[in-house]
């Protein structure tokens, strides 16, 4: 039986960076509310593009899907996924998918079903604000740790 998928960025290992904050207000946007698991706390980049969330996962790491709650009208799309080679090597393309303007979850599975790696780079070109930002309610990255 396969064993099922968890969300790569519970475990402590995992740490993340983003690309801006609004108003430089960690405290009311900051990155740790986009893995806190509450529906009213948020991650509010910056008014500009391109906005990037990265992840070490802190581990090599077998990744299924990405994971996102949006705020409507502030969607980062379309939203471009890179990863490394989980041996330290540059990052590259994996897939891009192309969310929907929507306070929803959506998920994303990987392109070719899985990616190996410990790190992983969102990037939103543009977002569906005039003002370019970004909203993030909740992020998951799905998969499986190659350690546990």
């Amino acid at each position: 039986m396969a064993e099922a998928s968890q969300d790569l960025l519970a475990d402590s290992r995992a740490r993340i960076k983003a690309s801006s904050v609004l108003n430089g207000d960690i405290s009311a946007y900051g990155k740790a509310y986009l893995t806190d698991g509450r529906d009213d706390t948020c991650w509010n980049s910056e008014a500009s593009a391109p906005q990037w969330i990265l992840m070490d996962l802190g581990r090599v790491c077998a990744v299924h899907a990405i994971a996102i709650t949006f705020q409507g009208g502030f969607v980062g799309t379309p939203m471009e996924v890179f990863a490394d080679d989980g041996n330290g090597g540059a990052m590259q393309r994996a897939w891009t998918a192309h969310p929907a303007d929507t306070n929803t979850p959506q998920r994303f599975p990987a392109a070719e079903g899985v990616i190996t790696c410990r790190k992983v780079r969102i990037v939103f070109p543009a977002s569906t604000d005039f003002y370019g930002r970004v909203t993030v309610y909740q992020l998951q990255v799905e998969g499986l740790s190659s350690e546990q």
